[in-house]
């Protein structure tokens, strides 16, 4: 599967929402399409405001889940990628996407802290405590399990 891993803009969450739809075997997104999710989310000219757009073109549904690692890893265990939020000294506060989990190493996309999509869990942890620390960001001090809405009927908002 070969996922986003840069960005143009502003659009960090997009991205995440692209690679969720990726990691779910959903259609490639051609150019024209990404460039009008940019516009739609107000993603061109600073961060992604309304990035829930792109969660219903995508089909996707994301879903608040507790910032324990024990809810990450749960949700890896079980096929779900889950948006966090970190800070990273290159590029600030940034949406990174979580997909999977080997011994000691966690697999994250879009992040330069992880250039080759493998960091060491507790290298993760140091970002994203650092960002959940300040409160805000994508997430606003919470993880975002990122799942199909055909898979997710009966879950919560």
């Amino acid at each position: 599967m070969e996922y986003l891993t840069s960005q143009k803009y502003g659009e960090c969450q997009l991205v995440t929402a692209i690679n969720a739809s990726y990691y779910y075997g959903g259609p490639r997104v051609d150019n024209k399409l990404y460039e009008l999710l940019v516009d739609l989310i107000g993603a061109r000219h600073g961060s992604a405001i309304n990035v829930k757009i792109a969660y219903r073109v995508l089909g996707l549904l994301p879903v608040k889940i507790p910032p324990f690692y024990w809810a990450l890893r749960l949700s890896l265990w079980i096929g779900v990628p889950v948006e966090l939020p970190i800070w990273h000294k290159s590029s600030g506060f940034h949406s990174v996407l979580a997909v999977d989990t080997k011994g000691t190493k966690v697999r994250v996309l879009n992040t330069k802290a992880a250039p080759d999509g493998w960091i060491e869990w507790r290298e993760l942890r140091k970002l994203v405590k650092k960002g959940n620390l300040i409160n805000v960001g994508p997430c606003n001090g919470w993880f975002r399990a990122i799942r199909k809405i055909r898979d997710a009927r009966n879950i919560p908002n």
